[in-house]
């Protein structure tokens, strides 16, 4: 009954300001229409966000443990994903630095030493997530296969092939 009044005062404000009622009775279902839909999409986005954000995770479910990089037989094209300071420190030789930053210019370098056969092996520092960044955009290209040194230049610092 209360949903019946505040229509009734709607309808008598629209009538006051000279729109005639059968103009409200045309528009009011549709002006109901569309609060039901805002409602529909607001209720998603409000889960998403409380539950995640907005973007998705990057997932990159190919990774290599350090030890096993001196085991493959097809030759490897090392990504750096570090900064190019880091880079500039030190750095897994015949490394290529392709990281956010430097994207655009560093990607025609990858795609001069990248042939298929070879594998492409992409690592940050320990504990970042560059490494799997980049690795992902590299994919998204094309390329296969991608994989990401686990435990990153650390980790390969403390392998005996050093």
């Amino acid at each position: 009954m209360k949903y019946f009044a505040s229509l009734e005062k709607l309808n008598l404000r629209l009538h006051k300001w000279r729109v005639p009622i059968t103009a409200t009775s045309q528009w009011l279902p549709l002006a109901k229409k569309a609060v039901l839909l805002m409602v529909i999409a607001f209720v998603p986005a409000t889960g998403q966000l409380a539950f995640g954000g907005f973007s998705p995770p990057i997932h990159v479910p190919f990774g290599i443990e350090a030890d096993d990089v001196q085991n493959r037989p097809e030759p490897i094209v090392w990504v750096d994903a570090r900064s190019e300071d880091l880079f500039g420190t030190d750095h897994i030789p015949s490394a290529l630095n392709l990281n956010q930053t430097n994207w655009n210019q560093a990607l025609p370098r990858l795609f001069e030493a990248y042939q298929p056969g070879k594998t492409v092996i992409v690592y940050c520092s320990s504990g970042c997530s560059a490494s799997e960044e980049i690795a992902s955009k590299i994919r998204d290209l094309g390329i296969e296969p991608v994989l990401v040194l686990e435990g990153g230049f650390e980790a390969w610092q403390k392998t005996p092939h050093r």
